[in-house]
């Protein structure tokens, strides 16, 4: 009789964790995106839409000298009315198409220039060289953000930046096996904006870091970047699921005594305001008013905020789930100047 009043409190006990077990903080589905449909009277808009409509039915090679077309004659328009909607529409689900395409049809422009054919026409497709290993565009998958659907807790509207170009999500293919000592994220999720450049038949793809660049030159013109910083860190949360060993590290802390360290979310910029936000023991927990989880409101809160006010911030991540060892944790945070005197290259 003793033992059974003893188990039936643990039994309620385990219950009661295992029912405050965390969901997934964000999910991101895969989707189709459709041509734009807009009613323009502009002939060359017309034609844009036509050659999109027709690359969605052809192998990635033709389809990319369709794709580059409609870019090239919406930004014409750009050029002439910069304040076109339909015609940024187009150019930015142009350059998006073009950047699927690449991959799809295993070229590598940035090494190596391509001849792509549309019609009599001849397009010779260019990107710049990477500057190191690290920008190398063939070690990410390059996923336009227009082909992503990111949703949960802490994604029910989009921080985004209307403007010129197609936001990406750049993951890296490989871990970083160094990540600890460098403070970075094991794996890259990295906002990126695709623009192409045009003169005559040459066609110039370049890819721009979002948090250093605000507005960019194309077509004669200086229009504002268009950027999505919300669904890059939806895709790292929902692929690395931070939140499945909040319940675990509460309950066996030395165990996971190597999860707890310094994380740059964001390359260091001398410019910047350092901001670190500390969390601890199952803060990933999807409760209504659990101070600890805000962490990452808060960080998209500061990214928008810097986006839309040019406030300079460097967001940084600290974690501890280790209540039996502060001095580690400490250690970490007296060693942070080291991370904030390194540049933490990402794509």
């Amino acid at each position: 009789m003793y033992l059974d009043n003893i188990r039936k409190p643990v039994v309620v006990i385990a219950l009661a964790l295992v029912a405050t077990g965390c969901a997934h903080l964000a999910n991101v589905t895969t989707t189709q995106p459709g041509v734009p449909r807009l009613k323009v009277e502009e002939e060359q808009l017309q034609s844009a839409t036509e050659h999109l409509a027709r690359a969605k039915h052809e192998q990635p090679s033709l389809s990319l000298g369709d794709d580059l077309s409609a870019a090239k004659l919406s930004l014409d328009v750009l050029e002439r009315r910069p304040g076109d909607l339909s015609a940024q529409r187009i150019y930015n689900f142009s350059v998006a198409r073009v950047v699927e395409n690449i991959e799809r049809a295993d070229l590598q422009p940035w090494q190596e220039p391509s001849n792509i054919a549309c019609g009599q026409e001849r397009f010779r497709l260019a990107a710049p060289r990477p500057v190191d290993a690290e920008h190398d565009p063939s070690r990410y998958d390059l996923l336009p953000i227009d082909t992503l659907k990111a949703s949960g807790q802490f994604f029910k509207t989009r921080l985004s930046v209307c403007g010129i170009g197609a936001p990406l999500v750049a993951v890296g293919r490989s871990e970083n096996r160094q990540f600890r000592e460098q403070y970075k994220l094991r794996r890259i999720y990295a906002p990126a904006t695709a623009i192409i450049r045009f003169s005559e038949q040459r066609a110039r793809l370049e890819f721009v870091d979002p948090l250093n660049v605000e507005r960019v030159a194309v077509g004669g013109r200086t229009f504002p970047l268009a950027i999505d910083l919300r669904t890059p860190t939806a895709m790292l949360i929902a692929r690395e699921r931070p939140e499945r060993l909040g319940l675990s590290r509460m309950l066996n802390p030395q165990k996971f005594a190597d999860t707890a360290g310094l994380t740059q979310l964001q390359p260091y910029d001398p410019a910047r305001t350092p901001v670190v936000f500390v969390h601890g023991l199952q803060e990933t927990c999807r409760k209504p008013r659990r101070a600890g989880r805000l962490w990452l409101i808060l960080c998209e809160t500061i990214l928008g905020l810097e986006k839309t006010t040019n406030s300079g911030f460097t967001v940084t991540r600290a974690a501890t789930h280790i209540p039996t060892r502060p001095s580690y944790f400490d250690m970490t945070l007296m060693e942070s100047g080291a991370c904030f005197q390194t540049t933490s290259a990402s794509f």
